[in-house]
């Protein structure tokens, strides 16, 4: 597999990954402030966090910022999919189309880099 193709697909991992930190956070949101489980949730969030502060910088020494950054887009689409097939949540054509954009706009960078 090419150097290229090994980045982008470490970008798209660390992206999902931070995405579960959403999925985390959400889940954390819904205990009553101070209880036993807000209070692990919050922990696991930060835990989540610290995890992925270390991986990021991984990145940062392997791949230019310009090029890791574009690839935070990838971490909404994720979301969105989490949104909807986790959570319930309803999704527009407008987010369907943000998520065309982005997804275009990611993999157009890809190709000039």
């Amino acid at each position: 597999m090419g150097k290229r193709i090994k980045i982008f697909l470490y970008l798209i991992v660390i992206n999902l990954y931070y995405s579960l930190i959403s999925i985390a956070t959400k889940t954390t949101s819904k205990y009553e402030i101070g209880s036993f489980r807000f209070i692990v949730g919050y922990g696991v969030v930060i835990a989540m966090l610290f995890v992925y502060a270390l991986f990021w910088q991984q990145v940062l020494k392997r791949v230019p910022l310009s090029t890791a950054f574009m690839f935070k887009g990838s971490s909404i689409i994720f979301i969105l999919l989490i949104s909807f097939f986790i959570f319930n949540e309803t999704v527009t054509i407008f987010n369907i189309m943000g998520c065309i954009i982005i997804g275009a706009g990611i993999s157009l960078m890809f190709k000039v880099e």
